[in-house]
């Protein structure tokens, strides 16, 4: 399930935290909690921990429908514009060319630096 990653966003900043510190208040990964400020698929029982330690309901935290702008199209959510920016191409050859345990591995940690610069 998605929330709106601006009231998740919200609901943190009116209490003070940073995203490590309000996933240890609501007793879950931080790597959920930054799942769930940029709009990706979390657990329901995240939710509902994300929910309780803002203070508010699960529905609370619903994403609204996207109102058409007057070109007609929504607008894009904060996930959708970082996708963007990512050169697919790139990506694809760097994951077709990492073959062994240890480049894996330095892919996974280049991510890792990537989520925390974001936070």
């Amino acid at each position: 399930m998605k929330l709106d990653a601006e009231r998740v966003v919200e609901g943190r900043e009116k209490l003070g935290l940073t995203q490590v510190d309000a996933a240890e208040q609501a007793e879950i990964a931080p790597g959920s909690w930054f799942r769930a400020e940029h709009g990706l698929d979390i657990r329901p029982i995240t939710a509902r921990r994300i929910a309780r330690s803002l203070d508010l309901e699960v529905s609370d935290l619903y994403p609204k429908a996207l109102a058409p702008q007057e070109s007609g199209q929504a607008r894009e959510s904060h996930s959708y514009q970082m996708l963007n920016q990512v050169d697919w191409q790139e990506f694809a050859q760097t994951l077709e060319n990492a073959t062994t345990p240890e480049e894996w591995h330095r892919l996974k940690q280049q991510v890792r630096e990537l989520k925390v610069r974001e936070m």
